[in-house]
């Protein structure tokens, strides 16, 4: 099977839909509309105190611009709040779609890079959290790092300029606090992502593996091994918190002491001067509090920003990566056009045609070649088993047939259509495959029958069951059609599962069907019943049937030989 390669692929590529965007700008002008306004009315609380101080009234415009500075904050943080977090859910949507689409585009090649469970995790927990990091975090974030130039400005143009120019001076302190913080806690941060992975992928990998672990007495080791996983994961999750709380303590015990101190003192001297009022001075103290709000968000950026950042490293990891075949059909391909149009020209609907195919799951020009110039016509109708040993090439020409694979050199034409030259759904939409490993969903027959039709009746999917001898089988079950097959068909014998991945087939209804060693799992009695239902099926289609022996292959026209990724003989049946 073939191996995914990692392409450089630009950091620039959005993960969020441009709606998303646009709401961290928004959420982003929001927080600093939410700042100017609580600015503004610190200070006219300064005016109150000020007219108390001296024992005269306060003016309906004072009252009323604090009444409203008050309520329009008040409303901006509400909606604020509620917008991000609604965004946050529509864009952890749009994410996992793109993941899984991606997951998909990439083909059944085996994947050595990523686990399941790994990949579980991605999908699922950190897609929530690159989620919420870019929607409730990020603009936010931005806002709060503004907020004491905000506070400055205001500080400047409504109370002392001096006192702004001395308050000023702490700014560049809140972002080489958070910046050097960052550089120190980034590896924990990226080692407890690794660490959430692995453990994602060593219990689903013990799950699965139950039987063979208890049959194998080796349930204990690997409980032990799942045992030091998670106290890894603890490790790793523990020292990030540990930051955390000790970069929260070192900015609430140091830094905050001293901006409020550093205010007052600065309050107190202007006061003594003359410079400025009773009011004004509590005013600069009550706006320095402002100039906090980006510390108040270091607890979030070691939970929510560290962890988002991680796990949007591996996001746009996983989406950089390329099947192999596809770089090397864009990339090295170095067919000659006229092998394309005598393809085109000879290209006819139910036809399987091979033209110098040449085949390698790499893209380097001297990696193994799985097929080598391989020719095969395989005409409208006509049925062709090919056996050979295993690692011969016979799984990558199935896999070049249904269009999961594209040749480096030469052509493949499927029904009429040039494998490579047109979408892979085209290819397989005139192609049905039953493979030696049946993978059934979690679900009744029914759900897995209507994977190949979404809207097949019970009657179609009576008839399929029928022509594949699984109908008796079925009509014996208390829920018929209904019946849970239990996760991957446990509930159901190999030769059953095989068969109902015929009827599958079958609903199909493709011109074309591909019979990739479907009796290789299975005993005497359940090949028996599969070979009679494939000779049904494939009556009136074009059928490759690969197998490893050719007692395998039944009612078929031709045996191909296929050795070392050439056919070395042709048998006529």
């Amino acid at each position: 099977m073939a191996k995914t390669t990692k392409t450089k692929k630009s950091p620039k590529e959005p993960l969020g839909t441009r709606a998303g965007t646009h709401i961290i700008r928004l959420a982003l002008l929001l927080g600093l509309i939410t700042t100017a306004t609580t600015g503004g009315l610190f200070v006219l609380l300064g005016t109150v105190i000020d007219a108390a101080n001296n024992g005269t009234d306060v003016s309906g415009g004072t009252i009323t611009g604090i009444i409203v500075l008050a309520l329009v904050s008040t409303l901006i943080v509400g909606f604020s709040l509620f917008l991000t977090q609604t965004s946050a859910v529509w864009e952890e949507l749009h994410l996992r779609h793109k993941l899984v689409s991606h997951l998909m585009s990439l083909g059944t090649q085996e994947r050595s890079a990523e686990r399941t469970g790994s990949i579980v995790s991605l999908l699922t927990d950190d897609t929530e959290r690159i989620s919420y990091y870019r929607q409730t975090f990020l603009g936010p974030m931005i806002g709060s790092m503004l907020a004491p130039v905000i506070t400055i400005l205001i500080i400047g143009t409504t109370i002392d300029w001096e006192i702004a120019g001395w308050l000023a001076l702490t700014i560049p302190a809140v972002p080489i606090l958070i910046g050097s913080f960052e550089m120190v806690f980034r590896k924990v941060s990226g080692k407890t992502v690794s660490a959430r992975w692995e453990l994602s992928s060593t219990y689903l990998d013990a799950i699965q593996g139950l039987t063979t672990l208890r049959t194998f007495r080796a349930a204990k080791r690997i409980s032990k091994q799942l045992a030091d996983i998670g106290e890894s994961n603890r490790v790793s999750m523990m020292k990030l918190l540990f930051g955390n709380q000790l970069v929260i303590f070192i900015v609430d015990a140091v830094f905050s002491l001293v901006m409020i101190t550093l205010s007052a003192f600065l309050s107190y001297q202007a006061l003594r001067d003359g410079d400025i009022t009773i009011g004004q001075a509590v005013a600069v103290v009550l706006l320095s509090t402002i100039m906090l709000e980006p510390l108040d968000r270091i607890g979030q950026f070691f939970y929510v920003g560290m962890g988002g950042l991680a796990a949007q490293r591996k996001a746009r990891a996983f989406l950089a990566e390329k099947p192999a075949y596809h770089i090397i059909s864009d990339e090295k391909r170095a067919t000659d056009p006229t092998v394309h149009q005598d393809a085109a020209a000879s290209a006819q609907p139910g036809a399987i045609t091979l033209h110098n195919v040449t085949f390698a799951y790499s893209a380097d020009e001297d990696a193994k070649q799985v097929l080598r110039n391989l020719n095969l016509d395989i005409a409208p109708g006509e049925h062709v088993g090919l056996i050979g040993t295993s690692g011969g090439g016979k799984s990558t020409l199935a896999g070049l047939v249904l269009g999961d694979l594209v040749p480096r050199t030469g052509s493949v034409t499927v029904d009429g259509k040039i494998v490579g030259e047109v979408p892979a759904a085209q290819i397989r939409s005139g192609t049905a495959a039953v493979n030696q490993t049946t993978w059934l969903f979690t679900g009744t027959l029914a759900d897995n029958l209507r994977i190949a039709k979404a809207d097949a009746t019970e009657d179609e999917m009576w008839q399929a069951l029928d022509t594949a001898a699984l109908a008796e089988d079925v009509r014996t079950m208390p829920d018929g059609l209904n019946t849970e097959v239990g996760e991957r068909g446990y509930s159901l014998s190999g030769g059953q599962a095989q068969r109902l991945a015929i009827a599958r087939a079958i609903l199909a209804n493709a011109p074309i069907m591909v019979f990739d060693e479907p009796t290789s799992h299975v005993d005497i009695n359940s090949e028996a019943a599969i070979l009679a239902a494939m000779e049904k099926v494939g009556r009136g289609k074009t059928v490759l049937t690969i197998a490893h022996r050719p007692t395998a292959l039944r009612d078929v026209d031709r045996i191909l030989v296929l050795k070392d990724g050439e056919l070395a003989e042709e048998k006529q049946s």
